[in-house]
């Protein structure tokens, strides 16, 4: 799980952020131009979920088909907003009239797909019922105040890495937008992130042991990572 979810946020989560930001310019020419920033290079990043799937299932099926139980519904629901994407890109260049609902289609794709995915993993690390090498909790087990909190800061995170983006591709207003919106999203993501890791100690308190034998600058750490979050924040 914790694999997976660094491939959807190196390969996937700056396109989700971008599709988030979608929602809010009413400017048609900004909202073409962020489209174009994630066009050629979207549809090919969702890859990662056919790659992690097969892998899983091929090279530890137990492991595959037991929290799948679990997390049935939320996945269902990431394929379904991840279908919505695809087909919201695709017509909005086909009309005029309908291009800002097509637009919040591909926005609302996005914040779900973000969300489930945070689900799952805040899901996964909230711990899985399993009884004699099955599945033994319920379909909604997933549902709770930590996975939430997990889900929220996942988009938090995936508006920062499309805001930087749309930072690094654009110029003038869109890119001055794009600073502005990371100023924000960084500091509400950090927020976001600091009560995530505390309340990831509160359901597994073996993490804080485990983090207490981490060097400080080692990338599992938190605190190296709320470091270079914020050096990033100042820098821009």
């Amino acid at each position: 799980m914790p694999g997976s979810s660094s491939r959807t946020a190196l390969l996937d989560g700056f396109d989700l952020g971008v599709g988030a930001l979608l929602l809010f310019p009413s400017d048609e020419a900004i909202r073409d131009r962020m489209v174009d920033a994630i066009a050629p290079s979207w549809d090919g990043n969702e890859t990662w979920l056919v790659l992690a799937g097969v892998s899983l299932v091929g090279a530890f099926p137990l492991a595959y088909s037991v929290p799948l139980l679990e997390f049935y519904l939320p996945i269902i629901l990431m394929l379904m907003a991840l279908g919505c994407r695809g087909v919201s890109i695709e017509f909005r260049f086909q009309t005029e009239t309908w291009r800002r609902f097509w637009d919040r289609l591909f926005g609302v794709g996005s914040i779900v797909a973000a969300l489930s995915q945070g689900l799952v993993l805040g899901g996964a690390i909230q711990s899985v019922a399993v009884s004699g090498h099955q599945f033994s909790g319920g379909v909604l087990d997933f549902l709770g105040p930590f996975p939430f909190l997990v889900g929220l800061t996942a988009l938090l995170g995936y508006v920062c890495l499309g805001a930087a983006w749309l930072y690094l591709k654009s110029l003038n207003e869109l890119q001055s937008l794009a600073a502005t919106t990371l100023r924000i999203g960084a500091v509400l993501f950090a927020v976001a992130a600091v009560l995530t890791f505390a309340g990831a100690v509160a359901v597994q308190p073996q993490l804080l042991e485990v983090w207490s034998r981490l060097d400080p600058y080692s990338c599992y750490s938190p605190l190296s990572f709320l470091g270079l979050l914020s050096a990033a924040v100042v820098q821009i």
